[in-house]
């Protein structure tokens, strides 16, 4: 088996959707982010279909001030629609945890303030 990495960095498309958010925008949040994942996906040929095993998936964050005190918890719900895009594109069979594994978002002044990095890591059975 071989281990398999993609990373891919991209502009957000807006807001992040945030758990801690009450307005009734998480359908229009929460599908511009599917739809861009989708995109991305298509633009940066994405496939894990041999993959043994879950895909890892982590999300790196761009932020001015890494250090700032933040729940990353919250912002799961960004991470859930980019995976339900990647799933739409056929990035993966399904999006259930037999495919995929996330982890809490992270935040980093590694990558510009507009800008977000993608892994995804998986052990590849050819």
């Amino acid at each position: 088996m071989t281990q398999q990495l993609r990373t891919i960095t991209v502009d957000k498309p807006g807001k992040l959707l945030n758990m801690n958010d009450r307005g009734n925008d998480y359908g229009t949040g929460n599908k511009m982010w599917r739809d861009a994942a989708y995109w991305w996906a298509k633009q940066h040929m994405l496939r894990t279909r041999g993959a043994v095993g879950p895909v890892e998936v982590l999300t790196e964050i761009g932020v001015k001030d890494p250090k700032r005190r933040r729940d990353p918890h919250n912002f799961t719900k960004t991470v859930k629609a980019i995976c339900d895009g990647f799933t739409h594109a056929a990035v993966w069979v399904d999006d259930s945890s037999e495919y995929v594994k996330t982890y809490e978002p992270t935040f980093t002044d590694d990558i510009p303030p507009h800008q977000m990095r993608i892994t995804l890591t998986w052990e590849d059975g050819a």
